[in-house]
C-alpha cells in the first residue's frame, strides 16, 4: 500500500527520519504564482464591474435626457457658461447671429459620447486582460507566404 500517512515520505517532503530537518519548498513559487494570478483576475473583474456600472450610468443619463429634454437645460447652461457661449456670434451686414448655445449643445453631446466611450474602452481592455490571464499569452503568428 502506498498510504501517505504510513509511508516513509513525509507530507512536506524528504525522508521521515528523526534526523532529517530539510523541507521541500518547491511548491512555494507555484503557490505564489497562482495567488498572484488569482489576485490579478480579481482586480480586473472589479475593474470590469465598475466600468459596466459607469457605462450604465451614462446610458441612463442620456435616456433621461431623451425622455425629458427640459432636464438638459441646466447642463446646456453650465456648458455655455464654461465656454463663454454668449461671446460666440457672427456679425454679417449689421446683423448678429448668436450660435453659442448651439455650440454648447454639441459640446455637451460630445462630452456624453466621450463619457460613454471611456467605460466601454475599460471594459474591452479588462476583457482582453482577463482572457490573457485565463489562457496565457498567445504566441505571435508568423505568416511566411
Amino acid at each position: 500500500m502506498n498510504d501517505p500517512l504510513t509511508s516513509n515520505n513525509s507530507l512536506i517532503g524528504g525522508e521521515n527520519t528523526s534526523t532529517s530537518t530539510e523541507f521541500d519548498f518547491k511548491w512555494v513559487p507555484d503557490l505564489a504564482s497562482r495567488l498572484g494570478q488569482w489576485l490579478a483576475q480579481c482586480i480586473v473583474l472589479v475593474m470590469l464591474v465598475v466600468a459596466v456600472y459607469y457605462a450604465f450610468q451614462v446610458f441612463f443619463q442620456v435616456g433621461s435626457l431623451l425622455r425629458d429634454p427640459t432636464n438638459a437645460e441646466a447642463a446646456v447652461r453650465s456648458v455655455a457658461q464654461l465656454i463663454e457661449a454668449d461671446k460666440l456670434r457672427i456679425s454679417h451686414l449689421g446683423e448678429s447671429i448668436e450660435f453659442g448655445r448651439l455650440i454648447s449643445v454639441f459640446v455637451l453631446g460630445f462630452g456624453y459620447v466621450f463619457w460613454a466611450l471611456i467605460p466601454l474602452w475599460i471594459i474591452g481592455t479588462a476583457a482582453r486582460v482577463l482572457k490573457t490571464l485565463r489562457t496565457g499569452p498567445e504566441a505571435p503568428s508568423s505568416s511566411n507566404s
